[in-house]
C-alpha cells in the first residue's frame, strides 16, 4: 500500500506494542475499517507525550494516522469511554484473542463484522462469568470471517440435519460425520447450541473447546500461541 493516507478518528484496538528506537512504539492495531495496520507512535514512551498510558491493549481508541508506506505514523489517539478492563484469567483470554487476530488476519484486510465480534467479546470478558462461551463464539466468528468457517449444521455425506441425540466427529476439509463410538467426538446438542450461541453446561463447553482447538491448531500449522502457556498451572508442564 503506497498511496498517501490520512485517516482520522478510526475506531481501533492495540493488539501489540513494542519499543522502537529511543522513545517511540511500534504498534499492531486492529481497526474497524482498515483491518490490521502497523503504526509507529513517535515519542510515545516519553512521559510528557501522554500516549504511553493510552496505547494499551483492550482499550477502545479513536486513532488517526498518515503515511505512504505500510508503516504509517500515528498522528493522534484518544480513548473511547467508558473503557474496558480485563483482570485475572480474563486478561489472559484477551491476550489469546489478540494472538488469534495477529496470526490469522492479513494487514489492510478490513473485517468490520469481526471488529464488532471482538469488541463484544472484550466487553463480555470484562464481566463475571461466561468466559469459555465468549472464547468459543469468537473463535467461530473468526474462522467464518477468514474463510475457514465450520460446516456443523448438517452431516457432510448424507446432508441430514444434525440431531441433538447423536454424536459426530468433525473432519477438517470434509465436515461432520457420524461417530462410530459413543466415546469422544461431539454431541449434536453441543453443535446446535454452538451455532446458536447457546452453549450450556460443562460438558458442552468441554466438547466445543476440544473441537475448536483442533480446528484452530490445524490452521496454525504448528505455530505456538504464547497466551496458552499463561493458563497452565505453575506445577504443570503442558496444558
Amino acid at each position: 500500500m503506497n498511496q498517501n493516507q490520512r485517516i482520522s478518528l478510526q475506531s481501533a484496538f492495540v493488539l501489540h506494542s513494542r519499543p522502537y528506537r529511543e522513545s517511540s512504539l511500534l504498534l499492531d492495531l486492529f481497526s474497524c475499517d482498515y483491518g490490521r495496520i502497523a503504526l509507529v507512535a513517535r515519542g510515545a514512551r516519553k512521559n510528557r507525550s501522554g500516549l504511553h498510558g493510552i496505547l494499551q491493549p483492550f482499550r477502545p481508541l479513536r486513532v488517526s494516522w498518515s503515511g505512504k508506506t505500510d508503516l504509517h505514523t500515528l498522528t493522534a489517539a484518544e480513548p473511547i469511554p467508558p473503557g474496558i478492563c480485563l483482570q485475572g484469567r480474563n486478561l489472559y483470554c484477551g491476550l489469546y484473542l489478540n494472538e488469534l487476530l495477529a496470526y490469522f488476519l492479513h494487514r489492510h484486510d478490513p473485517h468490520e463484522a469481526l471488529f464488532s465480534h471482538y469488541t463484544a467479546a472484550l466487553v463480555a470478558l470484562s464481566r463475571p462469568g461466561a468466559t469459555e462461551e465468549t472464547l468459543r463464539y469468537f473463535e467461530l466468528a473468526l474462522l467464518d470471517e477468514i474463510g475457514f468457517g465450520l460446516q456443523i449444521e448438517q452431516e457432510s455425506e448424507s446432508g441430514n440435519t444434525i440431531r441433538p441425540d447423536r454424536r459426530y466427529n468433525y473432519r477438517i476439509g470434509q465436515g461432520l460425520v457420524l461417530a462410530t463410538s459413543p466415546v469422544g467426538g461431539v454431541s449434536g446438542s453441543t453443535l446446535i447450541n454452538l451455532t446458536q450461541r447457546k452453549l450450556n453446561g460443562s460438558v458442552q463447553l468441554s466438547e466445543a473447546k476440544r473441537m475448536m482447538r483442533a480446528v484452530i491448531d490445524h490452521h496454525l500449522t504448528g505455530k505456538p500461541l504464547r497466551s496458552r502457556s499463561l493458563f497452565r498451572p505453575k506445577n504443570q508442564g503442558h496444558q
